[in-house]
């Protein structure tokens, strides 16, 4: 009988066991290393070694030698220490969905914590964000279909700077397709096409429709149109745009009627010119380049030069603007750090006046 209390005691202590890895930042175990002689010595980025007690493991992360985290793990609860301070801890349930997840500041303090409710058949019901002073700022819930689906997920904030903030997302077959976002005396709401991408944009003050935006997209899934509608002015803005987001045309309506149309042409991804056309409306815009950057810009009315920019000092905003009446240069205007320092007025080609502008 008195062998056996040895082999008795033996069967019933909690297993133990080491183990080294190679490793990442995010302690994941990439491979197992046999054999290792001194890790604080070691010149491996990283390395993580687990130790594993029963239920019970504890992992050291290591940085050429240097620990730089801990972990604990156990069935029901996550641990995970900086500079031996606790910077996130993660409560589980028996079947192993989370149940309450705390964040922790550099200085030990808790910053948020994050409660989970769930239905008596497992799904997600509700994720509960908490403040330090464990006031509600956030609540989160989602509602499901009965074949376990998502159908829509509702989002109330609450705090200084955005009181009643509401908003919700609807899906349909996995795909997102409301959203809205509920203010004070504001509603917005967005819907999305089969891509998940924007296709329409409302927004309400109180009941009335005050902004309406419509897009439409390349196969990509870049932006191609992107239409804006302002009911109450009766005003519509319509940009098309390329495959690279470079908008190239901009189209003004009022009442229906186009009143104006803004026209870029590039070379590469370079802006080269400006058109502007419309009843009563010929205006361009020539833009000069060095080295990729631009030096200055040509302005025409009615195909008549009338204004010549040039930049004189990108860094401290400075540059030169030529002014033109009828082709003939009279007037020059000296800018520095985007403020206007003096004027020169020219006659015949030659400077009469100047006029210097104090602060």
């Amino acid at each position: 009988m008195k062998n056996l209390i040895p082999l008795f005691i033996l069967l019933n202590l909690p297993l133990f066991a080491q183990q080294y890895f190679y490793s990442n930042s995010l302690a994941m175990e990439l491979s197992i290393i046999l054999e290792i002689d001194d890790i604080e010595k070691s010149d491996t980025e990283w390395i993580l070694e687990k130790k594993t007690t029963g239920s019970r493991t504890e992992a050291v992360l290591y940085n050429f030698g240097e620990a730089q985290k801990r972990i604990v793990r156990t069935s029901v609860l996550y641990s995970e220490y900086v500079e031996g301070l606790l910077r996130e801890e993660i409560s589980y349930r028996n079947d192993g969905q989370i149940s309450e997840i705390t964040s922790y500041d550099n200085q030990g303090d808790m910053t948020e914590k994050e409660n989970y409710e769930y239905s008596s058949d497992g799904k997600l019901l509700s994720i509960r964000l908490n403040s330090s002073n464990e006031e509600i700022t956030s609540l989160r819930e989602f509602s499901l279909r009965e074949n376990g689906s998502l159908r829509m997920i509702s989002q109330f904030d609450e705090s200084d700077d955005k009181p009643g903030h509401r908003e919700s997302w609807n899906s349909y077959k996995g795909n997102l397709f409301m959203e809205e976002r509920l203010f004070d005396s504001s509603r917005e709401v967005v819907f999305f096409d089969e891509n998940n991408n924007i296709s329409t944009i409302s927004q309400y003050a109180e009941d009335l429709l005050i902004y309406e935006e419509f897009r439409s997209y390349n196969s990509d899934g870049t932006v191609k149109v992107i239409e804006k509608v302002f009911p109450e002015t009766a005003k519509k803005y319509v940009e098309s745009m390329d495959e690279s987001g470079r908008i190239l045309t901009e189209e003004y309506y009022k009442d229906s009627r186009l009143i104006y149309i803004i026209s870029n042409t590039y070379i590469g991804a370079t802006l080269t010119q400006t058109e502007k056309t419309g009843s009563g409306i010929e205006e361009k815009w020539i833009y000069f380049y060095k080295d990729d950057k631009n030096i200055g810009e040509d302005y025409y009315r009615e195909g008549a030069l009338e204004q010549k920019k040039t930049i004189t000092d990108a860094v401290t905003d400075s540059y030169i603007v030529e002014l033109y009446d009828r082709g003939k240069l009279f007037m020059n205007l000296i800018y520095s750090e985007d403020v206007k320092i003096r004027e020169e007025y020219i006659l015949n080609g030659k400077i009469i006046r100047i006029r210097e502008l104090g602060d």
